[in-house]
């Protein structure tokens, strides 16, 4: 059986690529954000602020308008910290034994869902059975997607997205034969529309909704009105709810942990993966493919020194037992003999 584990992983881009009428990179004009860069430039910032500055250039956000990190004495800064806006989003798919197999590069303002179908395409050819992703993939169109050609997609557990109060999506109960929804308080919220997201609006009667007890844990709506969406595909999502409670799909997901966030760990850690090194996609996709790469000749060549170590022990292991049956024979003969 073969599972795979998807990841997706925010890489910042500390390049500046400015792209022309045509849509092909410029010359870069300013140099990267890395601690060397900022003395020639600016002798004027200290570690926190550097620190700071990495952390949120790191957790996605803009830094054009730097309100905590300016101050009257360093003018000069507000410029250079503006370019930090560029990322690149590096997606790898491995193997339940943490073996890289393979990977795309994307702009960092596209969603993981839509570019789950390029590496998708890439794996199907050593036919998985199951793929661990993580929440990033919750979607009906991907869910679809991996039943249909007979995957099992593993997702995590999504909290629901309801304010403190309400009443939760679950709360209300899905007729299938009659295609409505049923309230807490057992009024019929029958269907109106599918907008162009692919969802059906299930409405409620305002007359009902009027004069209940509950509305105020219901709806803020001012026409006294509630809306439940369900997606045309959410046949699939349920399907892959039940997926994800298998007691063995739980123990697959799992290895998450030991398997593609390991590899993420050490490229960044060891391989340089917190920031960009190249210019343009391009000669990124090379970089990922290179170290990749060699991240699977190391996994490989530890595990050939493990073999080799396992093998001599076992030949000194049958060595030692060789030899104390010839002594213990011998011992045994010669009391015979006597």
């Amino acid at each position: 059986m073969r599972t795979f584990i998807f990841r997706y992983s925010l890489i910042m881009r500390t390049f500046i690529l400015p792209r022309n009428d045509a849509g092909h990179n410029t010359k870069m004009t300013e140099p990267q954000l890395t601690r060397s860069s900022f003395y020639p430039k600016l002798n004027c910032i200290s570690n926190s602020m550097f620190q700071a500055v990495q952390k949120q250039a790191y957790n996605g956000r803009l830094i054009n308008n730097i309100q905590n990190l300016k101050s009257a004495k360093y003018p000069s800064c507000y410029r250079f910290l503006s370019y930090v806006d560029k990322y690149l989003c590096v997606q790898t798919a491995c193997d339940s034994n943490g073996w890289i197999l393979g990977y795309t590069v994307h702009p960092g303002n596209q969603h993981d869902s839509r570019t789950f179908i390029d590496i998708y395409n890439k794996i199907l050819k050593f036919h998985p059975e199951k793929l661990g992703m993580d929440s990033g993939y919750r979607t009906p169109a991907i869910a679809r997607r991996t039943i249909e050609d007979g995957i099992e997609p593993i997702m995590p557990y999504k909290r629901p997205q309801t304010k403190e109060g309400f009443f939760k999506k679950y709360e209300y109960a899905y007729d299938e034969y009659y295609d409505c929804y049923i309230c807490p308080e057992n009024k019929i919220l029958s269907y109106s529309t599918t907008n162009r997201d692919g969802y059906r609006e299930y409405k409620s009667n305002c007359n009902d909704c009027m004069n209940c007890s509950s509305r105020y844990r219901c709806t803020e709506s001012k026409n006294f009105e509630k809306i439940v969406t369900r997606h045309v595909w959410e046949d699939y999502m349920e399907l892959s709810e039940d997926i994800r409670c298998n007691p063995e799909n739980q123990k697959t997901y799992k290895l998450r942990k030991e398997t593609i966030e390991r590899l993420f760990g050490t490229a960044k850690e060891q391989h340089g993966f917190r920031y960009t090194q190249q210019v343009g996609k391009a000669r990124m996709e090379m970089k990922v493919g290179l170290t990749y790469a060699c991240m699977n000749l190391k996994k490989l060549a530890n595990l050939l020194a493990l073999r080799e170590e396992k093998a001599s022990a076992k030949h000194l292991l049958s060595t030692l037992l060789s030899n104390i049956c010839k002594t213990s024979y011998k011992k045994e003969k010669w009391c015979l003999s006597c």
